[in-house]
């Protein structure tokens, strides 16, 4: 007596459709993957672009604020007028209300703020 193991029946409709969905998921899942990541970089290299190009700018705007000629009778007074022009400048910005810049020395004091 042998016993033979007869292989269970499978109808030809899922022979052929159960790998051509497996192929799709896949495939689908793949690009779905692929341009999820590709616009991560994009948006954070736009970011950084962005950011530079920002601060490039009030760079720029600080430098023609700041280096604008102006009658000065001492070195202290040198310092208010530089303060307070900061000061001005920097309110004339428009921040987002939770956004905020700050001016610091080298020994990190602030000298100016947005909020004036």
């Amino acid at each position: 007596m042998s016993s033979q193991h007869s292989l269970p029946k499978v109808s030809l409709h899922w022979v052929l459709v159960v790998p051509f969905v497996v192929q799709i998921v896949g495939a689908v899942s793949l690009v779905g993957y692929l341009s999820y990541y590709s616009g991560q970089q994009v948006v954070g290299n736009l970011a950084n672009h962005l950011l530079a190009a920002v601060a490039q700018r009030v760079s720029d705007r600080l430098d023609q604020n700041l280096l604008a000629p102006q009658p000065i009778d001492s070195s202290k007074h040198t310092g208010r007028v530089q303060t307070r022009k900061i000061n001005r400048f920097l309110t004339q910005l428009n921040f987002s209300p939770s956004g905020q810049a700050f001016i610091l020395d080298h020994s990190g004091t602030i000298v100016a703020t947005s909020t004036g």
